[in-house]
């Protein structure tokens, strides 16, 4: 199936039409489209296994390597996204935690 996504967006970015690459390919329409669309939104032309770690995520986590560099990976990774909780640990009830994702 890669190879045939590969094929409609080299032709679809050489100047061809979608019909064309469809009867070309003897792919359906609606494939051809949907490979193009698909190249359109990621710039890839496949598509490929999402991301473990969401932007959303990154950002938290270097908002904390910033907010203390000198952490050790050990102690980051124990309220960290491995859980995928954070304890509050500066307020009055230990036992609240906050989920992330």
């Amino acid at each position: 199936m890669d190879s045939r996504c590969a094929a409609i967006v080299s032709r679809f970015c050489s100047g061809k039409r979608p019909v064309d690459a469809a009867k070309l390919l003897k792919a359906p329409q609606s494939t051809v489209y949907d490979a193009i669309t698909c190249f359109k939104e990621q710039d890839k032309a496949s598509s490929e296994r999402p991301p473990a770690i969401t932007a959303r995520v990154r950002k938290i986590i270097q908002s904390r390597v910033q907010r203390n560099p000198r952490v050790s990976m050990r102690k980051f990774r124990q309220g960290a996204i491995v859980g995928v909780q954070f304890e509050n640990r500066g307020e009055k009830h230990n036992d609240s935690k906050r989920t992330i994702l």
